[in-house]
């Protein structure tokens, strides 16, 4: 990702998806992204989801 893409994802996530307080995205082991939402930070207790997707899902 790079800096025009993740200001635009940050922007929807703060305008469509307002109950989104956090996401981590990573990518061969490595965090790409880090984001807080909402007034919440890294020591809020929220409850957490995960989404996966294998290639093959994609295709």
């Amino acid at each position: 990702m790079n800096g025009t893409q993740l200001t635009e994802l940050e922007q929807r996530i703060r305008t469509d998806y307002s109950n989104i307080a956090g996401m981590v995205v990573r990518k061969d082991g490595k965090t790409v992204y880090d984001g807080c939402f909402g007034g919440c930070t890294p020591d809020n207790r929220i409850h957490v989801f995960s989404v996966s997707l294998k290639p093959a899902i994609l295709m």
